[in-house]
C-alpha cells in the first residue's frame, strides 16, 4: 500500500515562506521518537533516498531530502552528547 500524501503536501508548500520557516524553527532537539524511527527505518536505509537521486526530482526535493538525512544525523549525535553535557 502506497501512502498518499500528496493533499497534506499542496497544503503545507502552498505558502513556500511559512514552510521554509517551519523547517529553520523545527524543534530538533525533540523529535517524536516513532518518527525519528520511522525515517530510520524507511529511509535513511534506502539507497534511493539520497540527496543525488532527489535532484532528478526537484532542487526542492534534493533540499528536502538533505534536511530530513540531516535530521536524523542530528538525532544521533544529540543522544550522545546530551548526557555528557553534565
Amino acid at each position: 500500500m502506497a501512502e498518499d500524501y500528496w493533499k497534506t503536501s499542496v497544503v503545507l508548500l502552498n505558502n513556500d515562506k511559512v514552510f521554509i520557516e517551519r523547517l529553520r524553527s523545527y524543534d530538533k532537539d525533540n523529535i517524536n521518537p516513532k518518527l525519528i524511527a520511522r525515517i530510520r527505518d524507511k529511509y535513511a536505509q534506502d539507497e534511493n533516498f539520497t540527496p543525488e537521486k532527489a535532484a532528478n526530482a526537484s532542487d526542492a526535493a534534493k533540499g528536502l531530502c538533505r534536511w530530513v538525512l540531516a535530521m536524523d544525523k542530528y538525532d544521533r549525535v544529540a543522544k550522545v552528547v546530551a548526557p555528557k553535557q553534565v
